[in-house]
């Protein structure tokens, strides 16, 4: 398939846009489990 350079521009932003987004989306979903191992921590009785 055939791509004119503008277009070829547009894909590429549009996929390190992509990456991006799914590497945040795995740094919060790290995130969100780490709070909730914490919680759950800190809500043991001793």
């Amino acid at each position: 398939m055939y791509l004119t350079p503008g277009d070829r521009a547009t894909l590429e932003k549009y996929r390190k846009g992509q990456t991006t987004l799914i590497g945040t989306e795995i740094e919060i979903d790290h995130d969100i489990l780490l709070y909730t191992l914490f919680l759950n921590f800190a809500r043991r009785r001793i």
